[in-house]
């Protein structure tokens, strides 16, 4: 998500209010990433497609995703 300072109080009440209450896992809140740098959110989406790429072949070099 883009803008540290919006987001992170969602992070915030996800973690002091959702967890407690055991509606989300410890952790959970750590699979939304904070960002205010466009290169940042580049990066993200880079490795998430090489992961998935090695995930569908190991063997793949294609895997190489970068700007």
């Amino acid at each position: 998500m883009f803008g540290e300072k919006f987001w992170t109080g969602l992070k915030d009440w996800l973690e002091n209010s959702m967890q407690p209450l055991k509606l989300i896992s410890a952790g959970d809140s750590d699979l939304l990433q904070v960002v205010d740098n466009i290169d940042e959110i580049v990066e993200i989406v880079c490795q998430h497609y090489n992961q998935i790429a090695q995930e569908e072949d190991p063997q793949c070099e294609c895997g190489k995703w970068r700007i």
